[in-house]
């Protein structure tokens, strides 16, 4: 989705145009969601390259959350075309916010799984 945003961005500076404010929140949570979807498949990947392959089971089974979210949001998991000239395609769904609060509060037994997989990985940033 970041692609979209910055084609969005430029195209609306040039027409200065004006983006309702709940669209900008939209839009800007749903690129940080992209960015954190990003790490996954880094961490993932990575820890597969130094022989880690659980914890890029688990990686991807964070990144599945993330995307059930963008095919709720956009009707696709990859490749979306939410982000329009001037705002979004489609009001978001009701439950947006909350399918977002509840994938981004990690469950205890995930975040020691991943700890214990992770010895690297410092505490505070698995949850």
């Amino acid at each position: 989705m970041a692609n979209n945003l910055c084609y969005c961005l430029a195209v609306e500076k040039l027409l200065e145009l004006e983006i309702p404010e709940k669209a900008v929140w939209i839009r800007v949570l749903l690129t940080e969601l992209t960015r954190l979807n990003s790490h996954l498949i880094w961490l993932g990947t990575h820890a597969m390259d130094i022989g880690a392959l659980t914890v890029f089971l688990y990686t991807f089974r964070e990144r599945e959350d993330i995307l059930r979210i963008f095919e709720a949001v956009a009707g696709q998991r990859m490749m979306t075309s939410y982000f329009r000239i001037g705002g979004l395609s489609m009001e978001p769904p009701i439950d947006m916010f909350a399918r977002i609060q509840g994938s981004s509060t990690p469950s205890p037994k995930r975040s020691t799984n991943t700890r214990t997989c992770s010895p690297a990985i410092p505490s505070s940033a698995t949850g």
